[in-house]
C-alpha cells in the first residue's frame, strides 16, 4: 500500500478497528484474491473482532495496492461510513490545498460541518451562534 493511503488509514484506525466488519470484509477481500486463504483463516481465527481488525489492516497495509481493494470491499459490504470516512481524509486535503491561497478575512454567513465519524452530528455556524442537536452557545 502506498504511504499516503497508510496514512489515511493511520488517521482513522481506531474508528475503523472498532466499526469494521471483520467477516464480510475478509470474505470480499478473498474473493477477489486481495488475501490468500492462509492469512484469511489467521486472522479469522483472532477471537476478538477489533484485534482481527487490527490484523487485517496490517497486512493490507504490507500489501501493494490494497487501499482500492479495501475500499471496495467496504463498500460492497454496504460499510458506507467507513468509505465516507476516508474518503472525507482524501477530499479534506485536497479542499486544504485548493484553498491554501484563499484570504483569512473571507467572510461567511453560516456553513455546516459534518462530523466525519458520525455522519450525523449537523453543527449550523450563523452570525456567531452555534447550534448543535437541540443545544445552542455563543462562539
Amino acid at each position: 500500500m502506498e504511504h499516503t493511503n497508510i496514512k489515511k488509514i493511520d488517521r482513522h484506525l481506531e474508528y475503523i478497528v472498532l466499526n469494521m466488519d471483520t467477516k464480510r470484509t475478509l470474505d470480499h477481500l478473498l474473493s477477489t484474491s486481495t488475501l490468500t486463504n492462509p492469512v484469511y483463516t489467521r486472522i479469522m481465527r483472532i477471537p476478538y473482532s477489533d484485534d482481527a481488525n487490527r490484523e487485517l489492516v496490517e497486512v493490507l497495509k504490507k500489501t501493494s495496492g490494497a487501499y482500492g481493494k479495501f475500499i471496495s470491499a467496504l463498500h460492497n459490504t454496504q460499510q458506507y461510513q467507513l468509505v465516507q470516512t476516508l474518503q472525507a481524509t482524501e477530499n479534506n486535503a485536497a479542499h486544504v490545498a485548493s484553498s491554501s491561497s484563499t484570504p483569512a478575512s473571507t467572510s461567511n454567513s453560516g456553513a455546516q460541518l459534518r462530523d466525519i465519524y458520525g455522519g450525523t452530528v449537523h453543527i449550523n455556524i450563523a452570525h456567531g451562534n452555534m447550534h448543535t442537536s437541540g443545544a445552542s452557545g455563543q462562539l
